[in-house]
């Protein structure tokens, strides 16, 4: 069995780019599954304490300063709306909206980078096959195609734990998004309800 450090050689030069890549696109996803996890969790205890968005209307019952503090986004709006109007709740939720997708453009472009270098390495590899086909070296006909299938291995395997992440997060993106509109809707009804 090899060990990693000559898989790494074989893939030639290209190995180290799609390396951090790699490291970079892990990173983001870990902090990104860090956001989520808080906001999710805080979302669910938010949710067990009040029941629902029409519960936390009731004013007798909430504290909403204590709620503009508060991790979830929903629970920040809403508080918003009853502190400091329509407006605030407005930009509250477009900062929660901001602060989720934070980063998911940077993931969608490491993902496209390890791809494409990933086919670099593949074009190089094959490239460099060429010349050693010809003259009937062996050894440079399989040591370049090592070179383009390591890269392109490396490259997609980046990709695809990029691309999956990259969706499952503007999955979660899309659910608060949800989740906010449902809180102004509420909102809105309670106001032409008379619910303070």
């Amino acid at each position: 069995m090899l060990d990693l450090g000559t898989h790494f050689a074989r893939g030639g030069p290209l190995m180290w780019p799609l390396l951090a890549l790699s490291v970079a696109t892990a990173g983001l996803v870990l902090e990104r599954l860090w956001f989520f996890r808080r906001e999710l969790l805080s979302a669910a205890c938010g949710l067990r304490r009040s029941g629902d968005h029409l519960a936390v209307l009731d004013p007798q019952h909430v504290s909403w300063e204590g709620h503009a503090r508060s991790r979830d986004a929903v629970a920040r709006v809403l508080a918003a709306w009853h502190l400091r109007g329509e407006v605030a709740a407005r930009i509250e939720g477009e900062e929660a909206l901001a602060r989720a997708n934070h980063g998911l453009l940077a993931l969608d472009t490491l993902t496209q980078l390890s791809t494409n270098l990933g086919l670099l390495g593949t074009v190089v590899g094959v490239l460099g096959v060429f010349p050693h086909y010809l003259s009937g070296h062996r050894e440079g006909v399989i040591e370049n195609l090592s070179v383009a299938l390591y890269t392109t291995v490396l490259g997609l395997l980046v990709f695809l734990y990029g691309f999956f992440f990259q969706r499952l997060f503007q999955g979660l993106v899309e659910r608060l998004a949800r989740r906010l509109d449902l809180a102004g809707e509420s909102l809105r009804v309670g106001e032409r309800s008379g619910t303070p």
